[in-house]
């Protein structure tokens, strides 16, 4: 056999060479490690909270459950505004069964009185998640879209319960209380000046949904009970603010007021705002509707720009009814004679004034001021 030949010896300098070789790949592994540990730790360590809530809003699905607003009482405890439970309805295009859209869009839009292009419109873009049909509906209303959706076997309609605000007394100290606007914040009056205290604390309550925002089939649901705001207790007296709403009222049509009458009552001995109204009033259930009927007959045979500038000049808006009219201060000084008491009127409570401010009569006709005492102001 023949002998194998012999392997050539490296040279020095060949050795030395794939030594430093090695150690350099040695090197450029221990900086890639080293890198990748250090973002890992900085991962996991500095940014594990968001992506912690990242991960939580990918399998979470919230939906706010409103917190009821505080309620608002008169001095002798007539409820002046409270609260009346509603529904908002939302659709998740993503769920809906793809061949039932049209069917949906059709039913839908005759119960919710939309239009049916319109809606069928949302309902194609099937990578919409949430989209809002109608907002604060009654009880009747949402009854009949869960029918509907029950009984022809339609997904991804959502019904939520929802909180509006609601004066049960109507126009009775409407220019006091003010109102609140869609999203139940106060917007003017009590409603605008105690808007923190009778906010509540709102509820929630979590889904476990897919990787493509689906609810899952056995999904959970964690609800966080929402909290209703305090409450406020008036120093109005409801029988003084009917006698006062009643004599405003008859002062302006036997006067012929051009503008407006304001009138407070007012304790002697503590100051104490007993009633307080402006006439003409408004409907705060209804404030963007025109109050006087004749009034808005006008408005509604104008058309265009018209309609338009004919609305803004009526009295639909309370707050620009408020802001042209004078007004009371906290504090101001106000001049006025104390009322006796009558004679052998025993057990009557302190007297208290009949103030009339600001009070445009459209000329310089005296206002009769009939002496108020506590004994004919309990009667309506």
């Amino acid at each position: 056999m023949p002998k194998p030949e012999p392997r050539p010896l490296r040279t020095l300098p060949e050795r030395a060479f794939r030594a430093r070789a090695q150690l350099v790949a040695a090197l450029l592994c221990c900086v890639c490690f080293a890198g990748l540990a250090a973002r890992l730790a900085y991962l996991q360590l500095f940014t594990g909270s968001w992506y912690t809530s990242r991960a939580l809003g990918q399998q979470l699905r919230d939906t706010v459950v409103p917190a009821d607003r505080g309620r608002i009482y008169s001095a002798d405890g007539v409820l002046l505004a409270a609260n009346s439970s509603c529904w908002t309805l939302r659709a998740s295009p993503r769920e809906m069964p793809e061949e039932k859209l049209r069917l949906a869009a059709d039913g839908l839009a005759e119960i919710l009185e939309l239009d049916k292009a319109a809606l069928l419109e949302k309902f194609s873009n099937r990578r919409s998640n949430d989209c809002l049909l109608r907002y604060r509906v009654e009880r009747n209303t949402a009854d009949r879209v869960r029918d509907f959706c029950e009984a022809n076997g339609i997904t991804g309609i959502r019904i939520n319960q929802d909180s509006k605000r609601w004066y049960p007394q109507g126009e009775f100290l409407a220019s006091v209380l003010g109102f609140t606007n869609v999203d139940n914040a106060g917007v003017s009056g009590l409603e605008l000046k105690y808007n923190e205290v009778l906010t509540g604390q709102n509820g929630v309550v979590l889904t476990a949904v897919n990787a493509w925002g689906y609810t899952l089939e056995q999904s959970y649901e964690t609800e966080r009970v929402p909290l209703e705001g305090s409450g406020l207790r008036l120093t109005i007296d409801a029988s003084i603010q009917h006698y006062l709403e009643n004599a405003l009222t008859y002062a302006v049509r036997e006067h012929h007021v051009a503008a407006r009458a304001v009138g407070i009552v007012m304790e002697v001995n503590t100051g104490a705002v007993l009633a307080m109204s402006t006439t003409p009033a408004y409907d705060p259930n209804q404030p963007r509707v025109i109050y006087d009927a004749a009034a808005r007959q006008r408005v509604d045979a104008l058309s265009g720009k018209r309609a338009r500038s004919g609305a803004a000049a009526g009295p639909a808006d309370p707050v620009a009814q408020q802001s042209r009219q004078r007004p009371v201060r906290t504090g101001q000084r106000v001049q006025a004679q104390p009322l006796r008491r009558r004679a052998g009127c025993r057990g009557c409570e302190p007297p208290f004034h009949l103030l009339l401010r600001g009070l445009h009569l459209g000329g310089r006709h005296p206002v009769p001021l009939v002496p108020i005492t506590s004994a004919t102001a309990a009667r309506p």
